[in-house]
């Protein structure tokens, strides 16, 4: 995103290229340099945490919160189990294995739980259409969304929020709820 928009910039002063688009392409290219710095700096940081541990040892607390902050911040995309494990930089059969029994669950059935209670809360709690939900919430289409909803809550996401909407009426001063807990593991 960041460097796209950047490379963007670049492209669009190089066409008059007088002082001013020198400075600017010059300014554009440092920040290129500095976002690629911290990527590659946190990978590093990564790496070094999936290091430290053996291949006899569970995977650590810190290399399953930063997984967890990855899969927050990145809910929206298509993420794999694969995408995860390249992420710390661990070998997805074991990551996967270690991450399930900490978790009690597979690390797929984790990211559609997340996903899952973000929609909940997308559809409780906002009047974005079902589509627009499906996208933030990562599922692609409507059509996923609601065989993946209907599975989870025996439900479609039209009959939530229908149900959500009728129930919670009579509550006109409660605060939004929220059923998107980013610390939460839990299987309901």
């Amino acid at each position: 995103g960041s460097i796209k928009r950047a490379l963007q910039q670049i492209e669009s002063e190089s066409e008059t290229f007088d002082d001013f688009s020198r400075e600017v392409i010059s300014a554009e290219m440092y920040k290129i340099f500095l976002l690629i710095q911290r990527e590659m700096s946190r990978k590093r940081e990564i790496a070094d945490i999936a290091r430290n541990h053996h291949d006899d040892e569970e995977v650590s607390d810190e290399l399953l919160d930063k997984v967890r902050a990855y899969i927050d911040e990145n809910i929206d995309k298509n993420i794999t189990v694969k995408d995860v494990s390249d992420f710390v930089c661990v070998e997805y059969k074991y990551f996967s294995h270690h991450f399930a029994l900490r978790y009690g669950m597979r690390l797929k059935q984790y990211i559609r739980r997340k996903r899952i209670e973000l929609a909940k809360e997308l559809i409780a709690n906002t009047d974005m259409n079902m589509t627009a939900v499906a996208e933030r919430c990562g599922f692609g289409t409507i059509h996923y969304m609601t065989r993946v909803f209907k599975n989870e809550e025996n439900l479609s996401p039209t009959e939530f929020r229908r149900r959500f909407k009728n129930v919670h009426a009579v509550m006109l001063d409660a605060a939004p709820a929220s059923f998107y807990d980013s610390n939460n593991t839990e299987e309901n």
